[in-house]
């Protein structure tokens, strides 16, 4: 591999782990999430608390891995990367149980929805796009 190449899969599999952390981290919490800022004076406690930053290094190495690593096995890290993004998407959301506190009546009412189908769907679609995507750099190294 060129250096010129090598650092060309660099700066993809930094922008690669970037969109895994924005997708799985920052926007389908956001997105499955109810009642975010459609209720007025209502508090969702949702979201669990993980190191951000741990977050963004683990996704950004695994997507640097996957793009630097020309063998066979950069296609489990093609499935690792989308499941650890998913694995992070189960912690934020607290395997999508979400509990809200609000005020009826002048009464304090907590109400729970549960949306951990939709959370285990996104697992389960994330790790299919994870192992086609493997299946396809199975193909390309085996080719080449």
């Amino acid at each position: 591999m060129s250096i010129k190449r090598f650092i060309l899969n660099l700066a993809l599999g930094v922008v690669l782990g970037a969109v895994y952390y924005v997708v799985y981290v920052m926007l389908l919490p956001r997105l499955i999430a109810p009642g975010m800022g459609l209720l007025e004076n209502v508090e969702v406690s949702a979201f669990q608390s993980i190191d951000y930053r741990v977050a963004i290094t683990l996704l950004i190495t695994i997507g640097i891995m996957e793009r630097v690593i020309e063998h066979p096995v950069a296609a489990v890290l093609r499935v690792l990367s989308k499941l650890v993004g998913a694995l992070l998407l189960y912690i934020i959301t607290n395997g999508g149980i979400f509990t809200a506190t609000i005020e009826v009546d002048g009464s304090m009412v907590n109400v729970v929805a549960d949306l951990s189908l939709l959370i285990y769907s996104v697992i389960i679609v994330s790790a299919i796009v994870g192992i086609v995507d493997a299946g396809s750099a199975i193909v390309k190294y085996s080719s080449s």
